[in-house]
């Protein structure tokens, strides 16, 4: 299954894909209003040399030292330069997916996207070569959503983007052992969930043991086992319990902190379609799913 599209998005097969939004072509006129695209403006764009905003959603994620043409720069733009993107309609937002310029001289290493309704998330530090980073979150509905720059590195020129790709709510699930990059106003938190086996079965019951690591990559993370739910093929969703040794729990994980530990959960011994989902215990919302295959 493909991820649901967005009117103005491309969205490239598998799982974990980007997804991006397309605009108008750099030289033509980008009215939000009537363009069935986004639009795309910034703090400052160099459109001498074709580096303009909308280059940072043309669905092409290159730039200097390649094509420098595909790519949005700055004119000498450092921290509190800004990218921002307008639809003509709301959009349900799930994920972003951002690339870095990648030259080894211009790079990001922090920011903040705000939407229309003012909620924020943290973005951590950008890969340098310009790979790709795609960050989760609560989906939302927004039509406008604003890329601050916080923070560069020492030696940066032109601060930018290669890419902003955009997506809505999850639709296929990752696979265990695949690590999804968790973000909300306060922090960035990798979680990867890598294994899972069963524990006992007892009275038609059956004892979940999965395995994750977490690790804090921005500001202060709030994650750990009260996170995590299985959902079956019905929707009913089973929550962690106590197991046989002291498990992951729950952690307030500063930048660069790490934790590992188990999580339990206990479904029916026969229940197909099983998902590991992820999302804020206080909200009860989901933002990342796994399957599950149990042995």
């Amino acid at each position: 299954m493909l991820a649901r599209l967005l009117p103005t998005v491309i969205v490239a097969v598998g799982v974990g894909a980007a997804v991006v939004a397309t605009g108008p072509a750099a030289s033509a006129a980008c009215d939000p209003t009537t363009d069935a695209a986004a639009c795309a403006e910034a703090s400052s764009q160099n459109a001498s040399t074709s580096q303009t905003a909308q280059k940072a959603i043309d669905g092409v994620a290159g730039g200097y030292p390649g094509d420098h043409t595909t790519e949005w720069a700055t004119i000498g733009g450092k921290a509190g330069s800004w990218l921002a993107i307008t639809w003509p309609e709301e959009q349900q937002v799930g994920s972003v997916v951002l690339n870095d310029r990648p030259n080894v001289d211009d790079q990001v290493t922090a920011a903040t996207i705000e939407f229309a309704d003012g909620t924020t998330i943290m973005v951590p530090t950008l890969p340098n070569s310009g790979e790709a980073l795609q960050l989760d979150f609560l989906p939302r509905a927004t039509d406008t959503l604003r890329f601050t720059i916080d923070a560069v590195r020492s030696g940066t020129y032109n601060i930018g983007l290669s890419e902003l790709g955009v997506r809505g709510e999850q639709q296929v699930a990752s696979f265990l052992g695949t690590s999804r990059t968790i973000a909300d106003a306060d922090g960035v938190a990798r979680v990867l969930p890598r294994a899972v086996q069963t524990v006992e079965v007892v009275d038609g019951r059956r004892l979940l043991k999965i395995d994750v690591e977490l690790a804090a990559l921005a500001g202060r993370a709030s994650t750990g086992a009260s996170d995590f739910v299985i959902v079956d093929a019905d929707g009913t969703r089973y929550e962690p319990v106590d197991g046989p040794d002291e498990g992951l729990g729950d952690h307030e994980l500063e930048a660069g902190d790490e934790a590992a530990g188990a999580v339990y959960i206990e479904v029916p011994e026969r229940s197909p379609g099983l998902l590991l989902a992820y999302g804020p215990a206080s909200s009860g919302d989901v933002i990342a799913t796994w399957t599950l295959n149990a042995p």
